[in-house]
């Protein structure tokens, strides 16, 4: 009869003859008994890893986590300036920039970052009948890429 080669694991925890070392195994949490389980049940509380509910009402998967923006990345938050302007007709002579009556006011929007402008015409200034410049400014800046 042969007899079997014993290896010893040197003092470094991996084996001899570039053999791998014998992993550890992790254990998992104990399971409790039925009366431990309804205990918990009254009030959840502590904290136990095989509770279903206290693992989601601990929510670390879906952290709310605060983003800290530095300067550099201040420069990245797209920003547009906005402005109401007048279409009207200015005289050489008129060069008062006051609001008269019958000049049309319009919504002037520019994209800072690319300086790309937009103009929506409204029948006044304000929100009032003017309900659909919110959406077709949405809309634009979502075409723009934001």
């Amino acid at each position: 009869m042969e007899k079997e080669e014993v290896i010893e694991p040197d003092t470094k925890g991996a084996a001899q003859h570039d053999e791998a070392r014998v992993p550890r195994a992790l254990h998992g949490p104990r399971m409790p008994s039925k009366r431990e389980v309804e205990e918990h049940k009254l009030t959840h509380l502590p904290f136990r890893s095989w509770c279903n509910h206290c693992l989601r009402g601990k929510g670390l998967k879906k952290g709310h986590r605060r983003c800290k923006l530095g300067d550099d990345d201040i420069e990245k938050v797209p920003r547009f300036a906005m402005d109401y302007g007048y279409m009207n007709r200015r005289d050489h002579e008129d060069s008062e920039e006051t609001d008269r009556p019958g000049d049309s006011p319009m919504l002037v929007v520019v994209d800072e970052g690319s300086e790309f402008p937009l103009a929506y015409p409204l029948a006044r200034k304000g929100v009032v009948d003017n309900d659909w410049v919110i959406q077709a400014v949405t809309s634009d800046m979502e075409t723009l890429g934001y």
